[in-house]
């Protein structure tokens, strides 16, 4: 049945990602989704090493800490190369060697 569910997915994002208007902001989406999906269940998980109790929710903190930055890193790269046109019609992709960097 799971993998049922993952296979349905794949499909689903396969038939998505070649649609008009597919770009940065969908992808970060769907890196974030994973992302945090691991660091929230990384709390309910038994412990591969033994280690006290506090130190295990320590680095469990650290990690989504860390996930999240990375996440609101990576949010502010693709915000500013993808710029709204005025009357917030198409999404134009500016990518560095466009802008002559």
């Amino acid at each position: 049945m799971v993998l049922a569910v993952l296979a349905a997915i794949v499909v689903a994002v396969a038939r998505w990602s070649r649609r008009p208007g597919w770009d940065g902001r969908h992808r970060l989406a769907l890196a974030a989704g994973g992302l945090l999906t691991y660091a929230w269940h990384s709390f309910t998980m038994t412990p591969v090493i033994a280690a006290p109790g506090w130190l295990i929710v320590v680095s469990h903190v650290v990690f989504a800490l860390a996930a999240v930055l990375l996440l609101v890193a990576e949010a502010r790269r693709v915000i500013t190369r993808e710029v709204r046109t005025p009357a917030g019609a198409d999404v134009v992709t500016l990518r560095s060697y466009d802008l002559g960097e």
